[in-house]
C-alpha cells in the first residue's frame, strides 16, 4: 500500500476492491430474502425468522407507512428493544424511501423527545408497551404487533417487495452522539456508506456461513454494522435479550447457535477476557474498539484462543462505523497500545499537520477521513456541517472529515492512536461531549459552577466525575440527588460515576476551568451515610463491591450506581461473585438489586439450596501506601487489585 508526505497523497489511499455502489441496504437484503427465503435471518430466544418471513412483514409494514404519508426526504423514529420486531421496522422504513432515526427505549424521555424534534420524525414505530411515551415524539405512532400478536391492519397489505424508492446517496439513519453545545447532534448517513464497509473488505469473512452477535446498542453504529453484516450476505443475527450484556448469555448463545463473529467494545471485551475468556475461545472473529485498547487483554484472548482473527478497529460513526484496522498478533502486548492500522477499503486517512500537509513517518498529526464512507453531515445543523466535512485540498470534488483525533503515522504505514484534540471522550464506546454533561449539571437550581472530565480509577475503564459548586446560600446537592437529576435528562451512560462538591473552581489565566486542578474524584459514600455489612454473604458481596469499583469500602445500603457502577462493572461483580459464592448470578440482577443488602437477599435462597456457608470464601480488609480497600477472596485466589487515590483537602463529600 501506498504510503509518502507529498502533499497530494492520502497517508492511507485505500484500494477499491469491487462493491455494489448502486444499491442500498434494503435492496441488497431483498436479493438474499429472494435467493434463500426459508434460511434464519434472526434468532431471539426461542424465535427464528426467515428471510422470507422478514422480508414479508417489512414490506407489509412499509406499505403501511406509505399509507401514513412516508416517503424519500422523511425520517422514520423507531422505538423498540433490539428484536425481531426492531429490524423489521428499520427495514420498513427504508423500503419506504425514507431513513431511519433509531431511538433506544431505554433513553430518558427528554432525550428521545430531542431526538424526534431534531429529525422532525412525523411517525414513530414502536410496540404495545412503548406506545404512551412515542404519542410524545411524533403526531402518529404505528404500534408493531408482537409474536404471536394478531397482524390487524398490516394484514392487509401486500408482502411483495416496493417499487425502488431510494438511491445509495439518500439517507439511510440518522444517529445520534453527543454534541459539545449541550444537546445531541444527529449524524446522517446515506446508503452508500454502510454498503462500503460490507463489501470488498480484507478485514472480516462475510457470508451465509457466518452467524454475528447482535448485542450493541440500538441507537449506536456498531448494531447498524452487526445487522446488516449478517443480513446483506445471507448470515444470521443472533439477538442478545435484554439491554445490558451479560457473558454468561453471550457464552449460552455462542455455544447453542455456534456465533462466529462478534464486535465487543473495549470495555466489555476486557472484562469478558479478565472474567470468562472461555467465550472468547469459542469465536472465529472478534472486532473490538471504541476506546483505547488494552495490549494486556488483546494477549489475554489470544492465549484463549491462538486461531482467533482479533481485529482492533476504529472510526467515527461520521464515516459508517469502521475506518481503520488492524489484526492483533500474539506478542503485540509489549508495548502500551497497539495501533488503529490502515484505512478500510473504499476509504481514505489523511494525517496533517497545521498547516494541512500530510506528516513524514513517525510524525503525528491530526487524522481526515475522505472516501464513500462519509455522513452526508449534522442533520438539521449546517453550520457544524461546515465545521467538520470540509473541501478537500488534494482532490476537487471531494470532501474530507476532520475528526479531531490525533494520531501517529508508524514506519509500518498504520496509524497509531494518540489523541484528541479537544476534550471529548469515549466512555464504553460511546462517545461524550463532557460539555453537554456539564450543561446538564447547570439546569440544577442550586448549582452555580461544574465541570466533568474523564478519568481511570486504577487499571479500570475511564468514567465520567463531575464537580460542582453549589449557588450562593446553597449546599451542594448530594450524589443521589444529583445522579437522579441527570438520569431524567441524560442517557445511562452520560452519567457522571462520581461528584465532587468544591468551595470553588480551579481556573487557568485564560479564566477556563484548570482540569489539571481538579482534585481526585470522591469515589466513597459519605461516612454519616455508612452501614456495615452484615453477615457473611453482605461481606463477601461488599469485598467484591470495594475491589471492582476501587472504593475503600462499600456499606449494606450503598447504592451500585451512586458508587460508580455501570453494565461493565456489572459484569465483573456478577462473574466475580458466581465465582466467589459458588452461586449464578446475572449483571442484570445488580439493576433489579443495587444495594448489598438487596443482593444478598436475592441471593439467600440461591445460597440455601447450594448450603454454601462462610469457610468457602473469607474478607479481610488490607492496607497500602494510598488508601485502605477491602479484599475479597475466594480460598487462596486472590482478586485483581484496583489502587485508589489520595484524597484532596480542597474537596467535601456530597
Amino acid at each position: 500500500m501506498e504510503r509518502g508526505t507529498a502533499p497530494r497523497r492520502p497517508n492511507h489511499p485505500s484500494t477499491s476492491p469491487g462493491y455494489p455502489a448502486d444499491a442500498c441496504l434494503h435492496e441488497l437484503f431483498q436479493e438474499q430474502a429472494a435467493r434463500r427465503p426459508e434460511a434464519t435471518a434472526l434468532v431471539l430466544g426461542d424465535r427464528r425468522v426467515t428471510y422470507g418471513a422478514l422480508n414479508a412483514r417489512a414490506n407489509r409494514l412499509a406499505r403501511h407507512l406509505a399509507g401514513q404519508g412516508v416517503g424519500p426526504g422523511d425520517l422514520v423514529g423507531v422505538c423498540l428493544e433490539r428484536g425481531p420486531e426492531l429490524v423489521t421496522g428499520l427495514l420498513a422504513a427504508l423500503k419506504t424511501g425514507a431513513g431511519c432515526a433509531p431511538m433506544d427505549p431505554a433513553f430518558p424521555g427528554p432525550r428521545l423527545a430531542e431526538m424526534a424534534r431534531q429529525a422532525g420524525t412525523g411517525v414513530v414505530v414502536t410496540d404495545a408497551a412503548g406506545a404512551g411515551r412515542a404519542a410524545a415524539l411524533a403526531p402518529t405512532v404505528v404500534v408493531l404487533p408482537g409474536p404471536g400478536e394478531a397482524e390487524g391492519p398490516l394484514a392487509a397489505y401486500g408482502e411483495e417487495d416496493l417499487p425502488r424508492r431510494a438511491t445509495p446517496d439518500d439517507a439511510a439513519y440518522v444517529m445520534f452522539t453527543s454534541g459539545s453545545t449541550g444537546r445531541p447532534k444527529g449524524v446522517l448517513s446515506p446508503h452508500r456508506s454502510l454498503v462500503r464497509l460490507l463489501f470488498g473488505q480484507e478485514f472480516l469473512v462475510f457470508g451465509e456461513h457466518r452467524t454475528w452477535l447482535l448485542a450493541a446498542p440500538v441507537s449506536w453504529d456498531g448494531f447498524a454494522i452487526e445487522l446488516w453484516g449478517a443480513l446483506l450476505h445471507g448470515g444470521t443475527g443472533v439477538l442478545h435479550p435484554g439491554s445490558t450484556p451479560d457473558p454468561a448469555v453471550i457464552t449460552g448463545l455462542v455455544r447453542e447457535h455456534g456465533i462466529t463473529t462478534a464486535f465487543l467494545p473495549t470495555s466489555l471485551f476486557n472484562a469478558i477476557a479478565d472474567e470468562c475468556p472461555e467465550l472468547i475461545g469459542r469465536l472465529r472473529e472478534v472486532m473490538t474498539g471504541g476506546e483505547a485498547c488494552s495490549p494486556r487483554h488483546l494477549s489475554k484472548a489470544l492465549r484463549a484462543n491462538p486461531r482467533l482473527a482479533l481485529l482492533h478497529v476504529y472510526g467515527p460513526m461520521e464515516n459508517g462505523g469502521y475506518t481503520t484496522w488492524h489484526r492483533v498478533r500474539p506478542g503485540e502486548s509489549d508495548g502500551p497500545t497497539v495501533p488503529i492500522g490502515r484505512a478500510v477499503a473504499h476509504t481514505r486517512t489523511y494525517v496533517l499537520d497545521d498547516l494541512l500537509q500530510p506528516v513524514a513517518e513517525g510524525g503525528t498529526g491530526e487524522l481526515w477521513i475522505g472516501g464513500d464512507g462519509l455522513a452526508r453531515g449534522y442533520y438539521g445543523r449546517p453550520a457544524l456541517t461546515a465545521e467538520r466535512f470540509v473541501a478537500s485540498p488534494f482532490t476537487p470534488g471531494e470532501r474530507l472529515y476532520r475528526s479531531g483525533d490525533q494520531v501517529r503515522l508508524l514506519p509500518t504505514g498504520e496509524l497509531e492512536f494518540v489523541g484528541r484534540t479537544d476534550h471529548q471522550v469515549k466512555i464504553r464506546g460511546f462517545r461524550i461531549e463532557p460539555e453537554e454533561v456539564r450543561a446538564a449539571l447547570l439546569g440544577h437550581p442550586a448549582v452555580a459552577e461544574a465541570a466533568v472530565v474523564a478519568v481511570r480509577h486504577g487499571d479500570g475503564p475511564r468514567r465520567l466525575a463531575a464537580y460542582v459548586v453549589p449557588a450562593p446560600g446553597d449546599e451542594a446537592p448530594g450524589r443521589a440527588e444529583l445522579r437522579a437529576f441527570l438520569s431524567r435528562e441524560l442517557p445511562a451512560h452520560m452519567v457522571p460515576s462520581a461528584f465532587t462538591a468544591l468551595e470553588r473552581m480551579p481556573h487557568n489565566a485564560s479564566a477556563k476551568v484548570d482540569r489539571a486542578a481538579l482534585p481526585e474524584p470522591d469515589w466513597a459514600a459519605a461516612a454519616e451515610d455508612h452501614v456495615p455489612p452484615r453477615g457473611h454473604v453482605e461481606e463477601t458481596l461488599a469485598g467484591v463491591w470495594a475491589e471492582v469499583l476501587g472504593v475503600p469500602r462499600v456499606g449494606a445500603h450503598d447504592d451500585f450506581f451512586d458508587l460508580g457502577g455501570d453494565s461493565i462493572a456489572a459484569v465483573r461483580i456478577a462473574s466475580r461473585t458466581a465465582a466467589v459464592l459458588r452461586a449464578p448470578v446475572a449483571p442484570r440482577a445488580l439493576f433489579q438489586a443495587p444495594t448489598v443488602a438487596s443482593l444478598a437477599e436475592l441471593l439467600a435462597s440461591v445460597l440455601q439450596r447450594r448450603r454454601v456457608g462462610p469457610p468457602g470464601c473469607r474478607v479481610r480488609v488490607t492496607t497500602t501506601s494510598r488508601r485502605p480497600r477491602r479484599r475479597t477472596r475466594p480460598d487462596r485466589r486472590a482478586l485483581p487489585r484496583r489502587p485508589g487515590g489520595p484524597a484532596d483537602g480542597r474537596r467535601r463529600r456530597v
